[in-house]
């Protein structure tokens, strides 16, 4: 019995491992789009290009670049 629940929480503990891996995988993906963004924004910025209307084709892009790290 001892045996089975030491199986039993080991394997808990390595899914939750698994798990937690993966949600670290997805935030550094975020966190480096952001900062690519990020750098594309100033140096447009330093051009005279405006950027004001940009959020909602960055989220759409950011939404697929989460999408296929995960497919």
């Amino acid at each position: 019995m001892p045996r089975h629940l030491y199986r039993l929480c080991k394997g808990a503990y390595v899914e939750a491992l698994f798990r937690r891996n993966e949600q670290d995988k997805v935030q550094m993906i975020w966190l480096q789009y952001n900062l690519m963004r990020l750098g594309s924004e100033i140096v447009r910025s330093e051009h005279g290009s405006s950027v004001i209307d940009q959020p909602v084709r960055h989220a759409r892009a950011e939404q697929q670049a989460v999408s296929e790290f995960r497919a």
